[in-house]
């Protein structure tokens, strides 16, 4: 994961700022998703037990 990302930075230093902002962007929004996804589905689980 943290060898995933390293990568991908340096990939994107090779691009210009617009693309980097876009892909900065794209990242975070993976990010939340996938946080949010695990939180609900925590939630869920939470709830499921009581």
């Amino acid at each position: 994961m943290i060898r995933k990302a390293i990568l991908l930075l340096k990939h994107l230093r090779n691009q210009d700022a617009l693309s980097f902002r876009q892909d900065q962007k794209q990242i975070w929004w993976s990010a939340v998703s996938s946080i949010s996804d695990r939180y609900s589905g925590n939630v869920l689980t939470v709830q499921d037990n009581i």
